[in-house]
């Protein structure tokens, strides 16, 4: 059915404006007189006495929209209205407009730190959606649905650039405070929620953006949050005091990371190792100054640290490191990587010592550490024992085994040379095996999903190298013996009793 499309309109009811939007400021509704829209060429007498007085577009595009039959209902607007589903007590219907553009709908499951498409849509609905990780050197966005851009244009017309965060997003995922810095005139739905001000500068979201994105806030976010954060949420959370010098170095920070839009994307690998591991710097950085700023001390930043145990487990692992936890079969000890909480560590500690390219502040520093900044630890199982965290496999409340490699800046490097990338998200591998096993066949058709046979190359290219980094870190696994006398069993709880895990040295 076809219908014209309408930007300002006056519904009347009995000659009393009921609803309205119009180009020029109203005070109320009951002072629009229908003499005030001569120009308006769309009138319309409707039933129950209503009549609409509409204008259509300045643009050049098709006046019309046509809306599908099975869409029309006797309670429609006589005119298409775009960024608008109801004017009471009529609706607006579905359509499409001929030779519209089509923007991506952004949901929550699309986004990771510092980037709105880290994760593109592959298969399924509803509570079962299959994505991948996007490759670099995909630019656009893929998603699960399109809105038509005068939808979006016409509900973010006044808008700046917002900040999104995850809204489900709950106290034991890897990650709890997720956000990037959306450009309109994209779309998101109630998965995303949103920070925005028509006053706020580019900066000033930059800065919310990675204050979201840091570990202190993290940490803090964890305390209050069930399965969804909002902005209430965000409203009990402590946000550093302004210092200039310090907002300059944090926003320059996030500016270098939305440069490379997803840092996350840059591999690291034996041709390109090197830009993969400065965006990863700047962005234990970035951590490390939020981290001053809440006047956190280094044991203080291990304990939080300590308390993200799902990081890094796609990543290839040091020799003889586990992360220890207790299931209903038993307790577990599985091979992990921790080169996110490393990397983490050691920044901070070169960041209060002054040996990085950004300063922190000295008054705060001689208040984080009074006796002066130690340098990295030397054995980090002991370090976390001061901190009253376990990672050395000997207690009952053990979070981790670490093997022979304690030295923290000689794990980092040993980290790099098996190509661990810190702060990636991990793989859901139940998705991640039906992605793999579609790209192994070629792709998907436009009705089993969205994977193309390029994209399929980039899913088998991504876990090729994914293989590799695992098996070298295998093969030194095998050759490095594990000079520590080995950790005594840890006790089974009596709801727990069950064989322990084959990985268990």
């Amino acid at each position: 059915m076809k219908r014209p499309v309408a930007q300002w309109y006056v519904l009347f009811q009995d000659n009393k404006a009921r609803a309205c939007r119009l180009p020029w400021a109203v005070k109320s509704k009951t002072a629009i007189k229908k003499s005030d829209l001569n120009d308006f060429g769309l009138r319309y007498d409707l039933a129950q006495g209503y009549s609409l007085i509409a204008s259509s577009p300045d643009d050049d595009d098709c006046p019309f929209v046509f809306v599908p039959p099975a869409e029309c209902a006797d309670s429609d607007l006589p005119v298409h209205i775009y960024g608008t589903k109801e004017v009471k007590p009529f609706t607006i219907a579905p359509a499409i407009r001929p030779g519209s553009r089509f923007v991506p709908m952004l949901e929550g499951k699309f986004i990771f730190q510092f980037s709105y498409r880290h994760f593109s849509y592959v298969n399924g609905s509803g509570t079962w959606v299959v994505t991948r990780q996007s490759d670099p050197i995909e630019t656009d966005l893929v998603p699960q649905f399109f809105t038509a851009v005068e939808n979006a244009t016409e509900l973010r017309s006044t808008m700046t650039p917002q900040v999104g965060f995850r809204d489900v997003s709950g106290s034991s995922d890897e990650r709890t405070g997720i956000a990037a810095v959306l450009p309109p005139p994209l779309l998101s739905g109630n998965s995303v929620g949103l920070l925005t001000s028509t006053t706020a500068a580019q900066p000033q979201l930059r800065f919310l953006a990675g204050w979201i994105n840091s570990f202190p806030f993290d940490f803090l976010v964890r305390v209050s949050a069930t399965a969804h954060i909002n902005s209430n949420t965000l409203k009990r959370i402590p946000c550093p005091a302004y210092r200039e010098q310090a907002y300059c170095q944090i926003e320059h920070l996030c500016s270098r990371l939305l440069a490379g839009d997803c840092f996350e994307h840059f591999p690291c690998n034996a041709t390109n190792d090197a830009g993969g591991r400065l965006l990863t710097n700047w962005r234990a950085a970035l951590d490390a100054c939020f981290a001053e700023l809440y006047e956190v001390t280094p044991l203080d930043y291990a304990y939080i640290l300590a308390r993200f145990p799902l990081l890094d487990r796609n990543q290839p692992p040091l020799p003889h490191d586990y992360r220890i936890r207790a299931t209903k079969k038993g307790i577990e000890w599985r091979k992990m990587s921790f080169v996110t909480r490393d990397l983490a560590l050691l920044t901070y500690f070169d960041y209060l010592a002054g040996r990085l390219e950004i300063n922190p502040d000295p008054d705060r520093v001689a208040r984080i550490c009074p006796d002066g900044v130690p340098a990295p630890p030397t054995d980090i199982v002991e370090f976390f024992a001061q901190a009253g965290v376990d990672i050395g496999g000997k207690t009952e409340h053990a979070v981790a085994a670490t093997g022979p490699f304690r030295d923290l800046r000689e794990r980092v490097a040993k980290a790099w040379e098996l190509g661990a990338v810190a702060y990636v998200p991990t793989i859901d591998r139940r998705r991640a095996t039906f992605v793999e096993r579609a790209a192994a066949a070629g792709g998907l058709s436009p009705e089993e999903g969205v994977l193309t046979p390029e994209m399929a190359q980039h899913v088998l290219r991504a876990k090729a190298e994914r293989d590799a980094r695992w098996q070298r870190a295998m093969q030194l696994w095998e050759t490095t013996a594990n000079e520590l006398p080995p950790s005594p069993p840890v006790p089974v709880p009596q709801a727990c009793e069950g064989s322990l895990n084959k990985d268990r040295p």
